[in-house]
């Protein structure tokens, strides 16, 4: 069932992305083996519109799926307000 999952579009906007996957892999959250094929995608990526310090990403959420254009990234999260 799609029942609390989010529907439509949504940008996500991030300014001095790689500095925020510096701090991820100095964390650990970001594994460092990751670091050189994700700087090329989000590069990539900052490449299509605006200044390329900064990433709009654009998302859709459509049939309970979420997706970045033609790719789709998964399910979309459930939303569940208490």
């Amino acid at each position: 069932s799609d029942t609390g999952r989010a529907t439509g579009d949504i940008t996500i906007k991030a300014t001095n992305w790689r500095e925020i996957l510096a701090v991820a892999e100095r964390s650990g959250v970001l594994p460092s083996a990751m670091l050189p094929l994700l700087e090329r995608g989000l590069q990539a990526l900052s490449g299509l519109s605006g200044p390329d310090t900064s990433l709009d990403i654009p998302l859709t959420l459509r049939d309970g799926r979420i997706s970045l254009g033609f790719i789709s990234l998964g399910r979309a999260p459930r939303l569940i307000l208490r």
